[in-house]
């Protein structure tokens, strides 16, 4: 599929997206250069996306837009699919959040630029789809109807949610050890890991 035709199916995915406004940033000698293709606020938040062939490449000035962003507070990503795209917004605003405060507190200590980005995003994702596994848990109950004879089963969110959440300590590891061992200033208090407990104790609770 062409870039042109890309950019289009995922224009039509997020228009059906509610609380989501976006446009297509067509550049040219009036418009800023690098400029992702795709600008959009996201229930209030700012994100934009570089779309791209399976094959294409960022260019440097389209992976400097991606850095300012991020800088800025808010999201850039690289995607060459709808499903990409989808699979950025699932978790809704929790994954959103758990992006945003975990980049603030790694460049509060001096190591946001030593963090792959997709090691970041995918911390972020796992989170948010931790998070809605233990909400369905807490709203359906531990037990589930066998689709076919009606008999109790365990819930396919439990085992959802414990692996999630190994995924999410895995990738929470890799990202403080990079910044314990890179950190330039002390690194004491409350981490984003911590505010993410918080966030599944009130759900369970």
């Amino acid at each position: 599929m062409s870039e042109k035709n890309i950019t289009i199916a995922i224009m039509r995915y997020l228009k059906d997206i509610p609380g989501c406004f976006c446009w297509k940033e067509h550049g040219g000698i009036y418009g800023t250069s690098g400029l992702p293709d795709i600008i959009c606020c996201i229930r209030g938040r700012f994100v934009a996306f570089e779309v791209k062939t399976e094959s294409g490449r960022l260019s440097k000035l389209q992976e400097l837009a991606i850095v300012k962003i991020t800088e800025a507070g808010g999201l850039a990503y690289k995607v060459t699919s709808v499903a990409e795209v989808k699979q950025k917004d699932s978790g809704g605003t929790i994954a959103v959040e758990v992006y945003g405060k975990t980049w603030h507190w790694l460049k509060e200590r001096g190591c946001a630029h030593l963090i792959p980005p997709q090691v970041l995003e995918n911390y972020a994702q796992t989170v948010g789809r931790w998070v809605q596994c233990e909400e369905a848990i807490s709203a359906y109950g531990f037990l589930s109807k066998h689709p076919t004879t009606g008999a109790p089963i365990p819930s396919p969110f439990v085992s959802m949610s414990q692996s999630f959440m190994k995924q999410a300590n895995n990738l929470w590891f890799q990202i403080y050890q990079i910044m314990r061992e890179n950190c330039s200033s002390p690194f004491e208090g409350k981490s984003p890991q911590d505010d993410v407990m918080e966030r599944l104790l009130s759900v369970k609770g």
